[in-house]
C-alpha cells in the first residue's frame, strides 16, 4: 500500500483502485466528513484518505467568483506539495486544507445531469455539440451534449479535453477557467473514473457561465511557449503565472491529448504576457542558501539575496525547498496565495530543463516580495 500511495500522491494518472482495476462494478465514492480526517499525524496513507475526501468535497463547493480561489484548485495544489515528500506528509500544510475546507458549504453533485435519457440517444452525437453549447453559455445544453458523449465514448475523461480546449480560445477565459479545469481533471484521476460527474459538473460550469463566444477569437495571433515566456513572464500578475504553471504541466501530460489544446493556450499566454520588444537578460548570480535563507531575504526585504537564494535553489534539480517555504512561515502567514505561488513553481520546475530551472527559482524569489504573499 505505501508504494501505491506514494504513487498516487506523485500524481500518477495511470492509479485505479483495485475493484476498478478488476472490472469490477462499483459505486462512485462518497466523502467522508472533515472531523472523521483529522490525525495527530499523517502518514502516507492518511493522506491518501484525507485527499480523496476533500477532492470530493470541494467538487460540490459551489464556484467562487475568483475560480483560483476555490478549494478545488487549493486542495488539488496542496495535494501536489505533499507529493514533494510523500513519505513524510506536512503536518502544516495538511491541516491547512482541512481548516479552509471547513469554511464552505458541500452540495452533492447532481449525476442524474450526466445520466442520458431515452429521448435523446437518438440525435447526433459529436464534440461539436458540446463545444458550440460551452461558447454559447448555454449550461444545460452543455449538460446534454455531455451526458450523450458519456454514454457513446469509451475514454470518458476525454470531456475534460474538450472544456481545456474552448477554454484555451480566449484570453478572456483562460486565466479563469483553464487552472480549474485542469485541477479537476487530476482531482477525477486520484479518486477514480466512477467519479467523473463529481468533477466533470463543476468543470462544465466553469467554462460555461458567462460564454466564451464574445471573448474574442486568438485563432489568428502569435503564439509563444511558456518557456519562451520566461524572460517577461516573472512581470506578468500572479494569476498569469499561475496558467503558464497549468500550461506546462498540461503540455507535459501524455494523458492531455490534442495539438489544438495546446496552440489555443500558447496564444493566449502570448496575449497575456504581452513582451516588449527586447527582453531584459537576468545579471542576478545564484547565491547558495536554503528555503530558511529565501524566506529570511524576503522577510527582510533584500531582493537581490532573494533572487539570487531562488535562482541557486532552482538550479539544484529539487523542488521540495518550495515545500520547506510553507512550512517555515508561521501558521497565520501560510495563506492562499503563498499555497498557489509554491504550487505554480512546484509545476513549472517539473516541466523544466535545467537551462530554465535557475531563472525560474530567481522568478519564485522575486515575486515572494513583489507579490507580498507572505504577510
Amino acid at each position: 500500500m505505501d508504494a501505491e500511495a506514494e504513487r498516487i500522491l506523485r500524481g500518477n494518472p495511470d492509479f485505479r483502485t483495485g475493484p476498478e482495476r478488476a472490472g469490477i462494478s462499483i459505486e462512485p465514492k462518497a466523502p467522508k466528513p472533515i472531523g472523521e480526517l483529522r490525525h495527530n499525524k499523517y502518514d502516507t496513507a492518511a493522506a491518501l484518505e484525507v485527499f480523496e475526501s476533500l477532492l470530493l468535497l470541494t467538487a460540490g463547493v459551489p464556484l467562487t467568483e475568483d475560480l483560483n480561489k476555490h478549494p478545488l484548485v487549493l486542495v488539488q495544489a496542496v495535494k501536489g506539495l505533499v507529493g514533494l515528500r510523500p513519505e513524510k506528509p506536512s503536518q502544516r500544510l495538511m491541516e491547512f486544507a482541512l481548516k479552509v475546507c471547513e469554511e464552505f458549504e458541500y452540495i452533492p453533485p447532481v449525476r442524474s445531469l450526466l445520466q442520458v435519457g431515452d429521448d435523446e440517444l437518438g440525435e447526433i452525437i459529436s464534440v461539436h455539440g458540446l463545444e458550440q453549447a460551452v461558447l454559447a453559455g448555454d449550461l444545460a445544453e452543455a449538460q446534454k451534449q455531455a451526458r450523450r458523449l458519456i454514454t457513446v465514448s469509451d475514454n470518458k475523461a476525454m470531456l475534460f479535453d474538450v472544456l481545456l480546449d474552448v477554454a484555451a480560445r480566449s484570453p478572456g477565459t483562460v486565466v479563469k477557467a483553464v487552472p480549474f479545469v485542469h485541477s479537476a481533471q487530476r482531482a477525477m484521476e486520484f479518486t477514480g473514473s466512477l467519479n467523473l460527474a463529481d468533477f466533470l459538473l463543476p468543470a462544465l460550469e466553469a467554462v460555461t457561465r458567462g460564454g466564451i463566444g464574445v471573448a474574442g477569437d486568438i485563432s489568428d495571433g502569435e503564439s509563444m511557449t511558456v518557456w519562451e515566456s520566461l524572460p517577461w513572464l516573472s512581470k506578468a500578475p500572479q494569476a498569469v503565472i499561475t496558467l503558464a504553471a497549468h500550461i506546462a504541466q498540461i503540455e507535459a501530460d501524455e494523458h492531455v491529448k490534442g495539438a489544438s489544446i495546446r496552440d489555443g493556450l500558447e496564444r493566449s499566454l502570448a496575449v497575456l504576457v504581452e513582451p516588449p520588444e527586447r527582453a531584459e537578460e537576468s545579471e542576478i548570480k545564484g547565491q547558495s542558501g536554503s528555503a530558511a535563507d529565501l524566506l529570511d531575504a524576503v522577510q527582510n526585504g533584500k531582493h537581490d539575496k532573494a533572487r539570487g537564494v531562488g535562482r541557486f535553489l532552482g538550479e539544484q534539480g529539487e523542488r521540495v525547498w518550495l515545500l520547506e517555504v510553507l512550512e517555515g512561515v508561521g501558521e497565520e502567514r501560510c495563506t492562499y496565495e503563498l499555497v498557489l505561488w509554491a504550487d505554480a513553481f512546484r509545476m513549472l520546475l517539473k516541466a523544466a530543463t535545467i537551462q530554465h530551472s535557475g531563472l525560474l527559482g530567481e522568478m519564485a524569489g522575486n515575486i515572494l516580495i513583489r507579490e507580498a504573499v507572505i504577510p
